[in-house]
């Protein structure tokens, strides 16, 4: 739970005032970034994994560790489904993992995800 509230406070920290992270389970957050395009998003979501690589997260008993995290970034276009927006993201999310983690990933509109660290 430490790690989560932390991770939420360094992506909170890294946002726009008006910028929303929600928990959607697990280990998994959606971060909501109004009026952004999807090249700035990914902007945004690389600063905010390099702030949470770079702190150390205290876990208790004087113990902290470190953390990483790989985002998928895709569009929720006015005309579409939430779901299908969230489902594209979470396929970029697997291909930052599957490219070796602590990256960003964009779900291209050719269904294609593109990502680097």
């Amino acid at each position: 739970d430490r790690v989560l509230k932390a991770i939420a406070g360094y992506a909170h920290d890294n946002l726009r005032r008006y910028d929303q992270v929600f928990r959607y389970g697990g280990e998994e957050f959606v971060l909501l970034l109004p009026n952004t395009t999807i090249i700035n998003a990914k902007r945004v979501l690389d600063r905010v994994r390099r702030s949470i690589k770079r702190h150390r997260i205290k876990i208790g008993k004087g113990h902290s560790l470190r953390v990483s995290a790989s985002f998928g970034v895709a569009v929720l276009p006015a005309e579409g489904p939430v779901k299908d927006a969230i489902e594209y993201a979470d396929k970029a999310m697997y291909e930052a993992k599957k490219a070796g983690r602590n990256r960003v990933c964009v779900w291209q509109p050719d269904d294609n995800p593109k990502g680097g660290g």
